[in-house]
């Protein structure tokens, strides 16, 4: 059975680090369906090109808009800078895509909360990058030290696992919320010199 059909958002570090992990997935888990690289954006079209190749794209494009409303496209990972998530979080979920987005979801509590209310109004499955998933699964060794590839693996194989319905994402979109409502909380604070709770942003 085919995997899910991915587009990712962006050629830096990130990008790779994410196309690496979702073409490794389905040999490190074994069973895990293979996903298909689909589609690869990024603004600068002869570095689209060479890391679409490099990486295994079936395609690539320079406007991110056209990969977020392609049908191929199932899965969309964020991996551009900050202030670009939102807008392209809220586009993909607009779309019906599920969602990987890297941190933080939003710059503020207020952008997070609107993305990750959009996304359960329409049902779609979503990650954020901050934490990762338990390593058990990953490396039986204790103390056995992870790459940071490895641990984006773990991560896409967390996503796959919850399109699948096998178990809930985590940390979802809402977990990616609460994230950012204790960082603006401890921004606050530390500007008014005052203690502000998370659950007052």
């Amino acid at each position: 059975m085919d995997g899910p059909g991915i587009g990712v958002i962006g050629t830096g570090f990130m990008g790779k680090c994410h196309a690496l992990a979702f073409r490794a997935v389905g040999a490190v888990f074994e069973g895990t369906p293979a996903p298909r690289l689909e589609m690869l954006a990024d603004v600068d079209p002869a570095t689209v090109e060479r890391c679409g190749r490099a990486w295994g794209f079936t395609r690539w494009i320079t406007d991110w808009r056209a990969l977020v409303a392609d049908p191929s496209v199932d899965v969309v990972a964020i991996t551009t800078p900050n202030f670009l998530h939102q807008e392209m979080a809220l586009a993909a979920i607009a779309a019906g895509k599920h969602v990987y987005c890297e941190k933080p979801l939003a710059l503020d509590a207020a952008g997070a909360q609107a993305v990750a209310e959009a996304a359960e109004a329409v049902g779609v499955t979503t990650l954020i990058g901050p934490d990762h998933p338990p390593y058990a699964s990953f490396c039986p060794a204790p103390g056995h030290q992870l790459g940071f590839n490895e641990l984006k693996v773990i991560e896409v194989k967390a996503l796959l696992d919850a399109i699948a319905g096998e178990a809930p994402a985590d940390p979802d979109f809402r977990a990616g919320h609460e994230i950012a409502r204790v960082i603006e909380a401890i921004q606050i604070s530390a500007a008014g010199r005052r203690w502000v709770r998370p659950a007052d942003v």
